[in-house]
C-alpha cells in the first residue's frame, strides 16, 4: 500500500463505522417520510451568518428525505447532525482532518449516523463535506501532517494539476526541492498567479522564492520565457496549486518538526 493510501486510510478509517451504505433500492422510490433538509444542515451562506445554505438543504431534502425524516422524529437527532456538520466546516482547510473527531458523537447504526452518511454520500459536494479524494499518484507533500493539511484543503487543485504532466512535474519539484517554501505565502503570490494565468508563465521577481521560481522556469517555461505547454494551462494550474498550498494555513504542519 502506498504512502498516500496509508494516510487516507488513517483519516477515513475512523469514520468507517459512521458512513454506512445507503440502500440503492431506495434511489428511485418516493420518500415515505416528511422531512426538512435544513434540519440537519450545518452549512451557512457565509462565515458568521445564521442563514443556512439552500443548495445543501435542497439536496439533502431531495436525496435523503427518509433518513432525515426519521432523524427529525427522534429528539435531538437533527441537532446532533447539524452540529457535527458545522463542526467539520468550521475550519474548511482542515475539514478532512476534523471530520473524524467532529462526528464521534454519531453512533454507528443510529438515525443520526444514517442521516449524516446519506448527506455525505449523496450531497457531499453541495454540503461542502470533504469527499474529494486526491489522485493516489500524487507524491507525499513534505511530511504526513503537511500532506493531510494541504491535501484536505487543495484536493481539487491537486487533482487538476496531476492531470497535466507539466504541472505535476512543477509542483513535485517544489515539494521535493523547496519543502521549506511549500506553506509560506509570499505577499505577491496573487500577482504571480494572475500573471501565470494570463499567458506569462514566468514568475515575477520576488513573487516566490528563488527555489520555487526555478521549478517554474525548469518545467513550465522555455529559456526564452515562452510556455512549454502551448495552452499555458500547466503554469496556471501549477500556480493555483501552489497558491492554495501556501494559503491553506498549513505552515505549522509543514515545518521541519511539524510531521
Amino acid at each position: 500500500m502506498g504512502v498516500r493510501a496509508l494516510l487516507r486510510a488513517t483519516v477515513v478509517g475512523s469514520i468507517v463505522g459512521l458512513v454506512v451504505a445507503v440502500s440503492a433500492c431506495r434511489t428511485f422510490e418516493l420518500p415515505s417520510e416528511t422531512c426538512h433538509g435544513s434540519a440537519i444542515n450545518g452549512r451557512t451562506t457565509a462565515p458568521g451568518s445564521s442563514d443556512l445554505d439552500p443548495t445543501c438543504s435542497r439536496c439533502v431534502e431531495d436525496a435523503c428525505c427518509d433518513d432525515v425524516g426519521r432523524c427529525e422524529a427522534e429528539g435531538g437527532c437533527s441537532e446532533t447532525v447539524s452540529k457535527a456538520h458545522a463542526c467539520v466546516l468550521a475550519d474548511p482547510a482542515r475539514a478532512a482532518e476534523r471530520e473524524s473527531s467532529c462526528t464521534q458523537g454519531l453512533v454507528p447504526g443510529s438515525r443520526a449516523a444514517y442521516a449524516y452518511a446519506c448527506m455525505r454520500q449523496k450531497c457531499g459536494g453541495q454540503c461542502a463535506l470533504p469527499v474529494c479524494e486526491v489522485d493516489p499518484s500524487a507524491s507525499l507533500i513534505v511530511t504526513s501532517s503537511c500532506d493531510k493539511c494541504i491535501a484536505g484543503a487543495c484536493c481539487g487543485q491537486l487533482n487538476a494539476c496531476y492531470g497535466n504532466r507539466t504541472c505535476k512535474l512543477t509542483f513535485e519539484c517544489i515539494v521535493t526541492h523547496c519543502p521549506a517554501d511549500v506553506a509560506k505565502s509570499p505577499g505577491a503570490l496573487d500577482v504571480a498567479t494572475s500573471t501565470a494565468c494570463s499567458g506569462h508563465p514566468a514568475m515575477p521577481e520576488g513573487a516566490v522564492s528563488s527555489c520555487v521560481a526555478q521549478c517554474f522556469a525548469e518545467f513550465s517555461t522555455h529559456p526564452q520565457g515562452a510556455p512549454t505547454d502551448p495552452s499555458e494551462e500547466a503554469s496556471c494550474l501549477a500556480a493555483k496549486t501552489y497558491a492554495c498550498a501556501t494559503g491553506a494555513g498549513c505552515a505549522a504542519a509543514c515545518s521541519p518538526d511539524g510531521g
